[in-house]
């Protein structure tokens, strides 16, 4: 990958991987954060060491879900730390999945205070491995000048602090639970979390998600929009009224690089803030540089509610 090395090293706790980049040119000074694998697995086991991912659609608890013992990664266990998390090849960013996968397979964790914070590990610019910068409260590209808020008190957390980027990270939602053994962290992909996007409804047993007019008022105007990822849904998705009698719902990450594209009332279309590439209301590549189309969803609209069936 360009502006990357990696190089092996060894550490205290979980054995890391030091991800090092070029010269950073205009970048800040900051080093992306140590990579750590994280194993997939069919069955969680009661003692957590290592980072373990479950993906047995069968155990309901825990599929989906990231946990690792905090105090095994003493790059992270430290207020101000940070890891880098690498899912394991195999485990691709699918929709059908039923949870969110980074498009390069890797999450950045931050310790700050009493908070976890899980959001993707590569900037949306040009897909730099992210570093966190402690003293300022900051996630940074150490290849360009991108910075992300990252202090939970800001209520802001993965927005642009500053550019060239200009789309927020995806974060997950997190949990950390503290017993006799040390901090067990939880890094729910099920539970997107978009700045400046919503919680929606789960999807059913039907695979129909429901978006009732009484909570999303704002697909009853013309223009509305509703992005968001539900529950039992792999990806983000943005569901928006395009005229009176229609609504349309597509995946909402762009097929180039993953970054959350946006509706376009005036020219009727999708476009991906990161690289340009705009799509049709119908999910077709209009521009690049993305080559392939937004998965699109069956609608139905309803006198009290939208319906999208998620196939």
């Amino acid at each position: 990958m360009d502006r990357r090395r990696f190089l092996q090293t060894s550490a205290a706790g979980g054995a890391l991987v030091t991800i090092g980049v070029g010269q950073p040119g205009c970048g800040n000074p900051v080093s992306p954060a140590p990579l750590a694998k994280v194993m997939t697995v069919q069955t969680v086991p009661d003692s957590i060491r290592d980072a373990l991912l479950s993906d047995n659609p069968g155990d309901s608890m825990n599929y989906g879900t990231v946990k690792l013992l905090v105090e095994f990664y003493p790059q992270l266990a430290a207020d101000g730390g940070a890891i880098t998390l690498q899912l394991d090849k195999a485990i691709t960013a699918d929709n059908n999945r039923g949870y969110s996968v980074p498009q390069d397979n890797t999450i950045l964790v931050v310790h700050e205070g009493t908070d976890f914070i899980a959001v993707q590990s590569s900037c949306p610019h040009a897909a730099c491995p992210l570093g966190y910068n402690a003293s300022k409260k900051l996630i940074e590209c150490p290849c360009h000048s991108s910075r992300f808020f990252a202090d939970p008190a800001s209520g802001k957390v993965g927005a642009v602090e500053h550019p060239p980027a200009n789309a927020p990270l995806l974060r997950w939602q997190t949990t950390a639970q503290t017993a006799g053994g040390g901090t067990t962290l939880t890094i729910d992909l099920k539970q997107t979390v978009l700045f400046n996007c919503e919680m929606l409804p789960a999807v059913d047993a039907t695979k129909q998600l429901t978006l009732p007019f009484a909570d999303f008022p704002q697909l009853m105007m013309v223009g509305g929009v509703v992005c968001g990822q539900p529950t039992g849904l792999g990806n983000p998705i943005i569901v928006t009224r395009t005229d009176p009698s229609t609504v349309i719902a597509v995946d909402s990450r762009c097929t180039h690089l993953g970054c959350t594209v946006e509706w376009n009332q005036q020219n009727m279309d999708f476009a991906c803030p990161c690289h340009g590439s705009t799509f049709g209301s119908d999910g077709h590549v209009e521009v690049g540089p993305a080559t392939t189309p937004l998965k699109t969803y069956a609608v139905q609209v309803n006198a009290d509610s939208v319906v999208v069936t998620i196939t």
